[in-house]
């Protein structure tokens, strides 16, 4: 059967309650519904009480799952089989009410005790060699039909132990005989008395520690009556949430000594539990307390200062911070309704929620952006000569192409309009070049390199949807630079990755390097148009023949050839020996190099085209 919520019907006859006893303050109780008969009914058992005769009968036994029954309990049961349920009802009107609770040897195997999400009770197989042989005798006090069966309350009287098997199906039969304890007069010695003071003690300290029954325990300890141990043994049992086969070994155990000493030892037990529950309870809250002391503080002293205007709301903070960084910014209509609509988002957003931060994210790039700020150009030739000069030796053809360049960009106002390819072998000073160039134009300068780049992400950025996601490589440019108008050197070209499950990076170049696309580059974390047009690109490559050919279409192309040998002699005297001074902090009078030195390296040494080496 399935224990539930009983009924408590008084056993005098009257009308059985509606609803269970009202729980206790406390959580430690049994989950079977468990009353004792004596609180049930106000006081210990009057001769009125239903007291049946101790003789063998033959009873139907019903199987218990849970936990054993004990003598004065109250406790209903569930039945849903159809045909448990019939033999039961033509049982009430046959006028038969006792029927034999025997406990299975299953019983707290497996999690079932004191489950809640298994399977009903009454629908778990049993037969007669599961079930224990002691039970209880217990009395069909109401029977009330359900959705699901029938529910009987029953009332629980003395010990029985079946002896044999009558019947087998729809509900098992036994042959049973009721089991003497000893009498009241012979268990009056003092071990007895004493383990009864000591389970009333224990019963009362459990109490002031709280239990699920402690309004009903309160009830019972001021008057039941210590000097009868044969009951308060059985009530200390069922009150404990012990294992089911511990508490069957207190129902078999018909010496009453015995029988005391074990329901001592598991209420013992039960109070060791309620003293760590209650103690992990009470960190748990102090924990709790402590936190929320501080949030409370931290909320408090936040007022205070929003108050006194020493501080502002965090989202309130954010939207001046966004705000103070436009305000010398000439920003696009366009992008100003972005960013405006995502403010309004933000205000409306928790700051504890994961869209907040990324609304944060995506304003803290737009807002950092260099709208309409550029650096002024030097476009004075002569300026430019000497930073090329200073900073390369020979390279005349190069020089004088980057001077024409600078030329016409002076006659144009602007440098729109054109990439270069420094093309190469290594150690030329394609990179250098570029560097100078930058110098020249007195221009923030951002280098990055594409060799092996294989996702269009790095160069036109992720969807914001992504966890992580980042804008690409150009507009990182300009929020490093803090300039619409830097100089972007693109480093090995030629290497860039070919199209593949992630893009196609060559071709989402193309956008960014055509004069007639780059003043609306498009990338995908910003999703609004970002002016490139205004960017000196510069490219460099090994060889000219691995960029794909749309690509070298949109580029000029200078060509570094390399070096002869006396122009690696006086690179090396003039740059590379007083550069390596420099950075070792050696002096002249330290050491000296000589110029043939320099020339038999450069010579046995340094064969390739370039000085790198």
């Amino acid at each position: 059967g399935a224990p539930a919520a009983p009924p408590a019907p008084p056993p005098d006859g009257s009308k059985p309650h509606d609803e269970p006893p009202p729980p206790g303050d406390g959580g430690d109780a049994p989950e079977l519904g468990l009353v004792p008969a004596h609180v049930v009914q106000g006081g210990p058992p009057t001769a009125t009480s239903r007291r049946p005769e101790k003789k063998p009968r033959e009873l139907p036994a019903i199987p218990l799952f849970r936990r054993p029954l004990f003598p004065g309990v109250i406790a209903p049961v569930i039945v849903t089989d159809k045909a448990a349920c019939a033999e039961f009802m033509a049982m009430r009107d046959a006028g038969l009410k006792f029927a034999g609770l025997f406990l299975s040897k299953r019983a707290g195997a497996g999690g079932w005790m004191g489950a809640t999400d298994g399977p009903p009770e009454e629908e778990r197989p049993a037969d007669s060699a599961d079930l224990h042989n002691v039970g209880v005798l217990a009395e069909v006090i109401r029977l009330a039909p359900r959705t699901s069966g029938i529910e009987l309350t029953f009332l629980c009287h003395h010990r029985v132990r079946w002896t044999a098997l009558r019947q087998a199906s729809p509900i098992i039969r036994f042959a049973t005989e009721p089991l003497e304890t000893e009498a009241f007069e012979e268990t009056r010695s003092q071990n007895v008395k004493a383990y009864s003071l000591a389970v009333v003690e224990a019963l009362k300290e459990i109490l002031q520690l709280g239990s699920f029954y402690k309004e009903q325990l309160e009830l019972l300890l001021e008057s039941v009556d210590i000097n009868n141990p044969l009951h308060l043994a059985d009530l200390g049992a069922c009150l404990t949430t012990a294992d089911p086969q511990k508490l069957q070994e207190i129902l078999e155990e018909m010496n009453v000594e015995e029988r005391l000493a074990k329901t001592l030892s598991l209420l013992k037990s039960e109070l060791e539990t309620i003293k760590v529950q209650r103690k992990i309870n009470k960190q748990i809250e102090e924990e709790i307390s402590g936190k929320q002391r501080q949030f409370f503080l931290r909320e408090q002293l936040k007022n205070i200062k929003k108050e006194l205007g020493l501080e502002r709301d965090d989202k309130e903070t954010l939207a001046s911070e966004f705000r103070q960084r436009l305000e010398s910014k000439k920003v696009p209509q366009n992008v100003m309704t972005v960013i405006d609509d995502e403010m309004k988002r933000m205000s409306t957003l928790e700051p504890s929620s994961a869209e907040f931060n990324v609304t944060r994210n995506y304003l803290d790039w737009l807002t950092k952006l260099p709208w309409g700020v550029t650096t002024i150009d030097n476009l004075d030739i002569a300026i430019a000569r000497n930073v090329l000069n200073e900073d390369h030796y020979g390279l005349d053809d190069v020089k004088e192409r980057i001077l024409e360049f600078i030329a016409v960009a002076h006659l144009k106002g602007d440098m729109k309009g054109k990439i270069l390819l420094f093309s190469g072998p290594p150690g030329v000073g394609k990179t250098s070049v570029g560097k100078s160039i930058a110098r020249a134009l007195d221009r923030k300068f951002y280098r990055f390199s594409v060799g092996g780049v294989s996702d269009v992400s790095e160069v036109k950025g992720h969807r914001r949807t992504y966890v992580g996601a980042m804008p690409g490589k150009f507009v990182q440019a300009l929020k490093l630079t803090e300039a619409s108008n830097p100089v972007i050197m693109i480093d090995e070209i030629d290497k860039i990755g070919m199209g593949g499950i992630h893009g196609d990076p060559s071709s989402a170049l193309l956008e960014a390097l055509d004069p007639e696309q780059n003043a609306t580059f498009m990338d995908h974390y910003l999703d609004v148009p970002v002016d490139l047009s205004n960017v000196l690109f510069l490219c460099t490559a090994n060889m000219l023949d691995s960029i794909p050919r749309p690509l070298l279409n949109r580029m000029e192309v200078i060509r570094l050839s390399g070096y002869v040998l006396e122009e690696k002699v006086s690179i090396a005297e003039n740059y590379l020996v007083p550069g390596t001074k420099n950075e070792t902090s050696l002096t002249d009078d330290q050491i000296v190099i000589e110029k043939t030195a320099l020339g038999v390296l450069a010579e046995d040494y340094c064969r390739e085209a370039g000085v790198r080496d």
